[in-house]
């Protein structure tokens, strides 16, 4: 039986490879002006974003990259260095209103289904050179990432509908198969398709009052392994870690004991566009409504290739049907 560190390798060899269908999509950018590239998450947009950033900034144009988060701004601009002409920020970060006129070449916005309902777009047309209509910009959207409170506004389908295409990205090249099909299910989409194969995913089914000791159990194995610390994430919904006591309770339980063991908990929010090599996922209480499925497809496609979700004993029958469901979708599909 492979090492875990060698599970971890020939992971990241095969991503690596299989990132190289994006390239298609690069060289399309270069001939049009504004385009939509959608694709499943794990699909390679945030790569082909960068890509295309760095080409265009390169050729000398002011480029303004967006995304949702801080956090993700950050883990963007470290590998980047500094460029002089390009600005990497996240939409709350990046004073929109208070930009001079004409000074951005080229927009591109990653996880747009989320950035675009907070961004005025009729000022758009102030900063952009060529405005929405004639100007350059490149969207990367996931629909499946769409919350039920940002269903497209009036003014983001008029956006939308100055693209001169849209780009399809069908293969997962970030997740295995397992960790693919696990998300499809629980998030109630279609089956995301690609991907390598790897361990599969642990479901854990559990009474309440237990779930801190299985967390645990998973992050002490891992570490055990060897995993590094930094290559494995908790994550919570970011309602559970805004109204959880790190006092008391099970979110405070659960915080102290990452801290001692050297291991991070997030928000599912703020790993959007972000990825581990392992992730537990915990504090997910239902499957019904729209939001908890954005949630739980969005906290397992950031698994790499290590998954375990911690979800109540309740959950179990409504899970298998999740699966039966996603079945039955792909048998309808063909």
């Amino acid at each position: 039986m492979p090492s875990i560190r060698r599970l971890v390798t020939d992971a990241n060899e095969q991503i690596h490879a299989a990132t190289l269908e994006q390239e298609r999509i690069l060289i399309d950018l270069a001939f049009r002006d504004r385009i939509v590239v959608d694709g499943p998450a794990g699909s390679g947009k945030s790569t082909i974003a960068l890509g295309e950033c760095l080409r265009r900034a390169s050729a000398g144009q002011r480029v303004l990259f967006l995304c949702n988060t801080d956090e993700l701004a950050h883990d963007l601009r470290g590998p980047l260095g500094s460029q002089e002409r390009l600005e990497i920020t996240s939409v709350r970060s990046a004073s929109l209103p208070s930009r001079p006129a004409g000074s951005v070449d080229v927009l591109v916005i990653d996880e747009a289904q989320d950035v675009l309902p907070q961004i005025d777009i009729s000022e758009l047309g102030r900063w952009l050179v060529g405005g929405v209509a004639a100007g350059v910009w490149r969207v990367m959207f996931d629909g499946y990432q769409r919350s039920g409170s940002s269903a497209a506004g009036s003014s983001e389908v008029e956006f939308l509908s100055h693209a001169m295409s849209t780009a399809k990205l069908s293969k997962n090249v970030r997740n295995s198969v397992e960790i693919a099909t696990l998300s499809s299910a629980l998030g109630y989409v279609d089956r995301i398709e690609g991907g390598i194969h790897g361990p599969p995913p642990q479901l854990k089914f559990l009474p309440a009052g237990s779930e801190v000791a299985a967390v645990m159990e998973s992050v002490e194995s891992w570490l055990d392994q060897g995993l590094e610390r930094d290559e494995v994430r908790v994550l919570v919904p970011s309602a559970l870690a805004r109204g959880g006591s790190r006092e008391g309770g099970f979110f405070g339980t659960l915080d102290v004991s990452l801290k001692t063991a050297g291991v991070a908990l997030c928000s599912i929010e703020e790993m959007q566009g972000r990825e581990s090599i392992a992730v537990i996922v915990v504090g997910i209480d239902e499957l019904r409504s729209t939001e908890s499925r954005r949630l739980a497809y969005l906290a397992c496609t950031r698994a790499q290739v290590f998954l375990h979700v911690v979800l109540p004993e309740s959950m179990q029958p409504i899970v298998d049907g999740a699966y039966a469901d996603l079945l039955l979708r792909n048998l309808r599909a063909g």
